[in-house]
């Protein structure tokens, strides 16, 4: 789910804060990149689903 984020959805905050080494070349950073962007995306999840923010607030552009 989180490398899908990072194709469709590359104005998320966490996927901008680690951009650089999630097109990089090292295997072991791209691996700890994307373990940091699935949890934050887990917490915005769980946020969005207890009403404490929504989606657009996150940075999520969700379409029809």
């Amino acid at each position: 789910m989180a490398w899908r984020l990072v194709r469709f959805q590359p104005q998320y905050k966490p996927i901008q804060k680690w951009y650089q080494a999630l097109t990089g070349t090292n295997k072991a950073l791209k691996k700890k990149a994307i373990v940091a962007v699935a949890r934050r995306l887990f917490i915005d999840i769980w946020r969005i689903r207890t009403g404490r923010t929504t989606a657009q607030e996150v940075g999520l552009v969700l379409s029809d």
